[in-house]
């Protein structure tokens, strides 16, 4: 239930979930409790397990995200290896799973087709906030973001988006060809592409 419940998780095989389950520590956070902060380094993946934690910006009166059972946080200082630009604190008593960036790192240089695994899960969490963000910024004023993209930082999002979709696919099939594994050389020209993409987010949103 747990991994259905994870997007990340529901990527990985039962080897990679036992082996994350192994390595990882439970903390448990009480309300206010600041997990991350904005400016420092992160070290760790946290998996949300129960609770609510709020991201917000420096000097921001109102979160920009609440993220429940099932989220992660972090995910992008593991793949940039830069301070965080948010801060998340627990908006009321929350369980995370804790899983230091060093371990996973170590792993994907072991096992590539885990690193492949990994990365796809994180390609399709990044993508679903991307797809949130643009539906807010429709809402909030009545542009779709994606669709008209031909100034700002959406632009080369837009694109850098659309040709990471077609590697996913790529990804998936060339899996399936495989009985569910990734090889090894298709892992590591994935885990290269969607390095780029997070970078181009980054520069694009901070």
């Amino acid at each position: 239930m747990l991994k259905q419940s994870i997007q990340l998780l529901s990527e990985l095989s039962e080897a990679d979930v036992e082996w994350l389950f192994a390595n990882a520590t439970e903390r448990r956070a009480s309300a206010g409790e600041t997990l991350i902060q904005a400016g420092e380094s992160v070290d760790a993946i946290h998996l949300v397990l129960q609770g609510l934690l709020h991201v917000s910006a420096p000097e921001a009166e109102a979160p920009l995200a609440v993220l429940g059972p099932g989220d992660l946080v972090g995910e992008m200082s593991f793949l940039e290896e830069v301070p965080a630009t948010e801060s998340v604190t627990a908006a009321e008593r929350t369980e995370t799973l804790v899983v230091p960036h060093a371990l996973l790192h170590d792993r994907c240089r072991e096992d590539p087709g885990f690193a492949g695994r990994l990365h796809r899960g994180l390609a399709t969490l990044v993508s679903r906030r991307l797809r949130a963000a643009n539906r807010r910024l429709a809402v909030e004023t009545g542009t779709d973001a994606l669709s008209r993209a031909e100034h700002g930082p959406w632009g080369e999002v837009s694109e850098t988006m659309d040709r990471f979709k077609k590697e996913v696919h790529a990804l998936n099939e060339a899996a399936m060809e495989n009985d569910g594994g990734v090889p090894e050389e298709r892992a590591a020209t994935f885990v290269g592409d969607f390095l780029d993409f997070a970078v181009v987010l980054n520069e694009a949103f901070g």
